[in-house]
């Protein structure tokens, strides 16, 4: 098998058009690549340049498949990786490659990887439905990353998406959540991971089922009730996500009022511009915020005004 791999490279090489007068060609960066004896630097360098060379280089996929799996250095890794992302929009064929090395020990290396599968899209949705499926940990959650990169084309997987918003990791639970709102389209199953997730430990996971929730906008309207508790929330972020997803949900919110009415006063301005944009979103539900927004008007910030402003003509 080596020696057909072998064959098969020198005759795309061979084929392939000379590159500029002085550049280096493929076989040149593959030969610095291979070379144990040249610099770590020296060779990152290069397995992040195989990749320019766009649909020439699909023959250098068993290589780039090798380092990506088993080189010592963080930076090579990594680097294989991008590439072996920008060959996929080629061919499918890097993708066994990419799953492999989503458990790979380097957060930053998981994070390439995770990238590059999203590149490929489509051709990579049931190899990373399988692993949210069957693997566990740090892959799993990177899993579940490519395919909110993916977005829609990924729809066949929400099934096992749902199936691990109750991980025992975070940091899969945050990303299956953080998926579910680029990947699915609204449903009832859905609609109750996310609601589960919006009441989860973890911060980053409440606050990305928020998202997700907004991003799946108004037929979401079974998250209303945990959407409003999470206003309250003791992490900043999360309460300027639920206000978000309750604007996404406009009118559906309107048992949302009052505890955005009390939002308006929040001492950061952020929020504060936030709950008034939610309720200008809510519409004429929310009358009942017109005093609370006639004094925001008079707001010592000026995008809290301006937003109030808008959300009176909103709610006329």
């Amino acid at each position: 098998m080596p020696m057909i791999l072998s064959l098969s490279l020198s005759l795309l090489l061979a084929s392939a058009p000379p590159p500029p007068e002085g550049e280096p060609t493929l076989r040149d960066t593959l030969a610095v690549l291979r070379d144990p004896s040249r610099s770590v630097d020296a060779r990152a360098d290069a397995a992040g340049a195989v990749g320019n060379f766009g649909a020439e280089a699909r023959a250098a996929l068993p290589h780039l498949a090798a380092v990506l799996a088993a080189d010592e250095d963080e930076a090579i890794r990594n680097n294989a990786a991008i590439s072996l992302g920008r060959i996929g929009t080629h061919t499918p064929d890097v993708v066994p490659a990419l799953v492999a090395a989503l458990g790979d020990d380097s957060s930053v290396v998981r994070e390439s990887v995770a990238e590059a599968l999203g590149r490929v899209g489509t051709p990579a949705v049931p190899a990373l439905g399988s692993a949210v499926k069957e693997l566990r940990g740090d892959a799993r959650a990177y899993a579940a990353l490519a395919l909110a990169r993916i977005g829609r084309p990924a729809r066949p997987t929400v099934s096992f998406l749902i199936a691990a918003i109750d991980d025992e990791s975070p940091d899969v639970r945050a990303n299956v959540a953080l998926a579910l709102g680029r990947v699915a389209t609204p449903s009832g199953a859905v609609a109750e991971a996310l609601v589960r997730a919006i009441g989860d430990t973890d911060a980053t996971v409440r606050r990305n089922a928020l998202l997700s929730v907004a991003a799946l906008g108004e037929d979401m309207e079974e998250a209303v009730p945990a959407a409003t508790a999470a206003l309250k929330d003791v992490d900043s972020p999360t309460r300027k996500a639920a206000a978000e997803a309750l604007g996404a949900l406009g009118p559906a919110a309107r048992s949302a009022v009052p505890a955005l009415i009390e939002m308006v006063g929040d001492p950061n301005p952020y929020q504060r511009e936030q709950a008034v944009l939610t309720l200008g979103a809510i519409g004429p539900a929310a009358a009942a915020a017109r005093p609370v927004l006639k004094r925001a008007l008079h707001d010592a910030d000026d995008e809290v005004r301006e937003a109030a402003e808008d959300a009176l003509e909103k709610i006329r």
